[in-house]
């Protein structure tokens, strides 16, 4: 009889040990759990980048707009658009008796006074590539000065987002004011 309860005992251990994990299989599911968890950060990290750089390119296209509200804002508001200081990368212009020029200053577009004081200034990780103003697209060439081109290109600040070449085209009608 003895012998019939160690077998039982034995029998139990047997059965206890079968349902235990072997180190092999520790080690192989650790290593199945691993490679998940890099495969969903990775996406997660690609998810992120992606993120930012839609983010940035957003902000710079809600820059370039609002600016060229503002430009836009002036020359239909202008009294007088000093057409030949109103080319290349500065327009000159008269509104409500006060001379302003918008002008490209470096990588940023900027707008003073009369006396030369800047009065507003582009954000700083924008960076301006080309700014500027033409003629406008008329069928009757006697009416071009009545319409002014503006555009912008611009890059992000961070050339890590790899975010350039952002562009926006405006034509402007000076209504009825002089030229």
């Amino acid at each position: 009889m003895l012998l019939k309860v160690t077998d039982m005992e034995m029998y139990r251990n047997k059965k206890r040990l079968k349902k235990a994990f072997s180190l092999v299989e520790m080690v192989i599911s650790i290593g199945i759990v691993s490679i998940i968890i890099v495969i969903f950060f990775n996406s997660l990290l690609i998810s992120l980048d992606v993120t930012v750089r839609n983010t940035a390119r957003s902000n710079i296209r809600e820059e370039i707009t609002s600016i060229a509200s503002l430009i836009q804002r002036d020359i239909r508001s202008a009294d007088l658009v000093d057409i030949p200081n109103c080319s290349g990368s500065s327009c000159e212009m008269i509104v409500e008796q006060d001379r302003i020029t918008w002008y490209l200053c470096g990588t940023r577009i900027c707008k003073e006074d009369g006396s030369s004081t800047i009065i507003f200034q582009s954000e700083e990780d924008i960076e301006f590539t080309s700014f500027t103003f033409e003629p406008g697209f008329v069928q009757n060439p006697t009416d071009a000065k009545n319409n002014i081109l503006v555009t912008l290109v611009a890059d992000h600040a961070n050339a890590a987002l790899d975010i350039s070449n952002i562009i926006r085209q405006v034509s402007v009608s000076t209504r009825n004011y002089e030229l």
